[in-house]
């Protein structure tokens, strides 16, 4: 059932868009550069700001639209000399993607940076499309993470930022950003237009790896990890009943036998 509030934030926000696109596609570019993200995005409209956590659907179309539109039209300009190049990162939510891409310097050699998660082949293989038509370069930067470690990130990001995803959306993104990467490495990875970079994030200082770094996980013990470990933060206070449920999303019974919000078996039944 859709919440009225955010549906109403959702048309606000989009109404806003639609009245004046160009002035947040120039924000956009003066305080972000040519790294494409739709969180970055998400940012320019002070509905999200107010609560991100409650209105990060809401605003996602917007910020999705903004961040498309800026590498459509990125696509549609001749390149700068030397960055006849486009960067697309892959990997989880929280693993880390960002800030591999600011330590690689990849950005700095770009003509843009499209900054998403690829957990799903056919918007990636579309994206891919659109650069090569365009005559573009492109490096696939894939970020891997223990799903253990970017959930704790994420935890950290949500309480500083209001960013949050749900368990079923931090595990699904990093299962389908790591079935995208192995399929196009397997289309693409001896085109000599195409760059792929492996980066393993679970020591302190990322490292590069090579493809199978993004081999198949078997998730079962990792959900039940991620669920206990969040009601563990929920039963010491470290996060809200709001942030709890949203993180928590609908579950599956049985993953986790802590006691949340509304009674027994914290990860089991709807928010």
């Amino acid at each position: 059932m859709v919440d009225p509030d955010e549906q109403r934030t959702r048309e606000a926000i989009l109404n806003k868009l639609a009245a004046d696109p160009e002035s947040h596609l120039g924000e956009y570019t003066n305080r972000f550069g040519n790294v494409l993200n739709a969180d970055n995005a998400a940012a320019l409209f002070e509905e999200y700001n107010a609560d991100r956590a409650r209105y990060r659907d809401a605003v996602h179309p917007a910020a999705q639209w903004i961040r498309d539109e800026l590498f459509r039209r990125a696509l549609a300009e001749k390149p700068p000399e030397g960055r006849n190049r486009i960067v697309f990162t892959a990997g989880s939510n929280a693993a880390g993607k960002t800030t591999a891409i600011n330590f690689s310097g990849a950005r700095d050699a770009a003509q843009a940076v499209f900054d998403s998660t690829f957990a799903s082949l056919e918007h990636a293989q579309r994206l891919i499309d659109q650069a090569i038509a365009a005559g573009a370069r492109i490096t696939i930067h894939y970020v891997r993470r223990p799903l253990e470690d970017a959930f704790g990130g994420m935890l950290e990001r949500g309480e500083r930022e209001g960013r949050l995803v749900s368990i079923d959306q931090i595990i699904n993104s990093d299962r389908g950003a790591a079935e995208t990467v192995r399929s196009l490495w397997q289309k693409y990875g001896q085109n000599p237009a195409f760059q792929f970079r492996f980066v393993d994030n679970s020591r302190e200082m990322p490292e590069l790896s090579d493809v199978e770094l993004a081999s198949p996980r078997d998730y079962t013990e990792i959900r039940k990890a991620l669920h206990e470990r969040l009601d563990t933060e929920y039963r010491a206070g470290r996060i809200t009943e709001d942030h709890y449920r949203r993180i928590r999303g609908r579950g599956n019974p049985g993953e986790s036998r802590g006691s949340g919000p509304g009674g027994a078996g914290g990860s089991g039944g709807s928010p």
